[in-house]
């Protein structure tokens, strides 16, 4: 492969977000340029970014980061990979450009940044390769992970239009949670104070570590294209969705509700007041983001207008045994108080990607 040429981080940014606009639908939050300033500023890991050419013309993007042990496209985020501006016409395979990409910045200890390379003619794979873990829509390694899908809805110029495609018992339960005195509020760091609370209690109840306010408002700071949406009743905080945007696609990315008012159909409203914010801001793609295919959550977003795409968790290597799934340590956490869950809870969730 042909030597990086490391560019300018400002025009690099504006470079890249003129090329995302030609290949919109594989656009994920995780092409996000922004997101280099968190990665490498509050995660403290080393953010790469390549625009790929081939026969002299801009023909790919490629994000990833690097970590103690892997690079991994993109830590936190449902998507990356390569995204093609046209289709692959270089005759090499996604898996093996990936492999020669990565090896080649491990093997030159190269810094963090916005690159230029040339995609070569033929490719080859070593015999001990980089360890590389992609998310993306199709299977590229022989180990990989198939239990999680993305649901995207694609949205109209109209709101009204876009309230008739929901079946009517949607309807009913959008309109029953106003009713039931909920009310949305949107706002950026102002929010993290009720947010953060109502996030850590819902992780906290399904034994999961959270990500803590420090987590979120390091993205918010980082990425203009960020907002926060909170549901209060009695002027009490009962939900919220941390929805992040990018180029049209906005994604719900962090969505949580207090078990005890679901009855008030919290999280219907919640989604819905983010969808209609969305077309009003002229969005095309609501994703009501990842989830475990057959679980709750997957078969509640099943209710609206979505299709489930799948998301694969690609990689090279056999991966090691995971905290997310060890029950006895979900039980654990389930029964730790509040106080060690939000002391503790955000140095164990940042790491987890």
């Amino acid at each position: 492969m042909n030597g990086f040429q490391k560019l300018d981080l400002q025009k690099a940014t504006k470079q890249w977000n003129t090329l995302v606009l030609k290949n919109p639908s594989r656009l994920s939050i995780a092409f996000h340029p922004g997101l280099f300033h968190f990665y490498s500023s509050f995660l403290s890991l080393s953010p790469y970014y390549f625009i790929l050419y081939f026969s002299g013309k801009p023909a790919g993007l490629f994000p990833f980061v690097k970590t103690d042990s892997s690079f991994i496209s993109m830590p936190h985020f449902s998507g990356g990979g390569i995204l093609w501006l046209t289709e692959n016409q270089t005759g090499v395979q996604d898996e093996v450009l990936l492999l020669q990409i990565t090896e080649k910045v491990k093997k030159e200890n190269l810094a963090p940044g916005f690159y230029r390379s040339n995609i070569p003619e033929e490719g080859f794979v070593r015999k001990e390769p980089p360890l590389v873990e992609v998310r993306n829509g199709f299977p590229l390694f022989e180990k990989k992970e198939t239990n999680k899908a993305v649901c995207l809805m694609k949205l109209t110029t109209n709101e009204e239009e876009q309230f008739k495609q929901l079946d009517s018992n949607l309807r009913r339960k959008i309109n029953k949670a106003k009713k039931n005195g909920i009310e949305i509020r949107m706002g950026k760091q102002e929010l993290l104070k009720d947010f953060t609370p109502v996030y850590n209690r819902n992780m906290h109840r399904i034994g999961s570590p959270t990500l803590g306010k420090a987590f979120f408002k390091a993205l918010l700071d980082s990425i203009h294209e960020t907002i926060l949406f909170v549901a209060y009743l009695d002027n009490k905080p009962i939900g919220g969705s941390f929805v992040m945007w990018y180029d049209g696609y906005v994604e719900n990315t962090w969505f949580s509700t207090l078990e005890k008012h679901n009855r008030l159909y919290t999280s219907y409203l919640l989604h819905w007041e983010t969808v209609r914010w969305a077309i009003q801001n002229g969005m095309h793609t609501y994703s009501m983001g990842r989830s475990t295919i057959d679980s709750g959550t997957h078969n509640y977003k099943l209710q609206w207008p979505v299709e489930a795409k799948p998301l694969y968790f690609n990689r090279n290597f056999k991966s090691k045994i995971s905290l997310k799934d060890q029950q006895w340590v979900t039980k654990i956490w389930k029964v730790l108080p509040d106080c060690l869950v939000d002391a503790f809870g955000p140095a164990i969730a940042k790491r987890i990607y």
